[in-house]
């Protein structure tokens, strides 16, 4: 099998190569791994200082703006078209969620999906920013920011005035109001898929990894509620956000890596 691997935000390929090392030597030698690069340089805006971060850092993304997203899945799907195919994906925090977004706004095109992927491995991947679920502009007063839905998303059923709770939204609120430096406002930023409000769902299998002390559980419950199906694995790891270190851990999701790779193999 061959997988294309997404990095987390402030980091790059050549981490993601190494945070993998322990994994990949439990699956088969075989498999091939593309390591691609995110385009943008992180933000102090969203780490409050960038001392610390190599300048070889990269991200998806810094504000979930729509040009911003827009732009990240445009060069990926770039990359595929010339790299592919892969029958895999792979992303670790903010190259999981980019891989649910690249995903779910390929499976709502009105003839189907085209991307080629058969199966996706996600760890300490919350919800994922979305193209079609709505927008919102987030002004500052003097002392907060106040959130108002501008734009309706495609598959919303209601809308709702607590954006800064609604599970769509709070994360960014969190990150808007927790900024060091101040960001400029009105700022548009794009909803969260969430399982309640869109219809949309990823039919391809998915090995869910998540830690135990991970910062947020229910936007992590709020992510698998976009998949449908029946050949799911979730694990569970001892630690934080990060990929999983014990021998153990390592060895139980490489057997659910399997699992899910050799039904993928029987259905096609």
């Amino acid at each position: 099998m061959r997988f294309l691997c997404l990095h987390g935000y402030a980091t790059d390929s050549v981490t993601l190569e190494h945070q993998l090392e322990p994994l990949l030597a439990n699956l088969p030698s075989d498999w091939q791994y593309d390591f691609v690069e995110g385009t943008t340089e992180p933000s102090p805006l969203i780490l409050g200082s960038l001392d610390g971060i190599p300048s070889s850092a990269r991200c998806w993304y810094n504000l979930p703006t729509p040009d911003a997203l827009k732009n990240a899945r445009d060069d990926l799907l770039r990359h595929i078209e010339a790299e592919g195919p892969y029958e895999g994906i792979i992303g670790f925090s903010q190259g999981g969620m980019m891989a649910v977004s690249l995903l779910l706004s390929d499976s709502a095109l009105p003839n189907g999906p085209t991307l080629p992927f058969k199966m996706a491995i996600l760890i300490s991947a919350f919800q994922s920013h979305s193209l079609h679920s709505g927008m919102l502009e987030w002004s500052k007063n003097d002392r907060d920011w106040e959130g108002k839905l501008f734009l309706r998303g495609e598959h919303d059923s209601t809308t709702r005035s607590c954006w800064k709770s609604d599970p769509r939204s709070c994360f960014d609120y969190h990150l808007l109001a927790g900024a060091i430096e101040p960001i400029p406002s009105p700022v548009e930023l794009l909803l969260k898929y969430h399982p309640k409000y869109d219809t949309c769902r990823l039919a391809i299998p998915v090995v869910h990894v998540r830690g135990a002390k991970e910062p947020n559980q229910m936007m992590f419950q709020d992510a698998i509620g976009m998949f449908e199906s029946d050949d799911n694995e979730i694990l569970t790891h001892s630690g934080g956000h990060h990929f999983p270190k014990e021998a153990g851990e390592l060895a139980e999701l490489a057997e659910k890596i399997m699992k899910v790779a050799m039904g993928v193999s029987a259905m096609y």
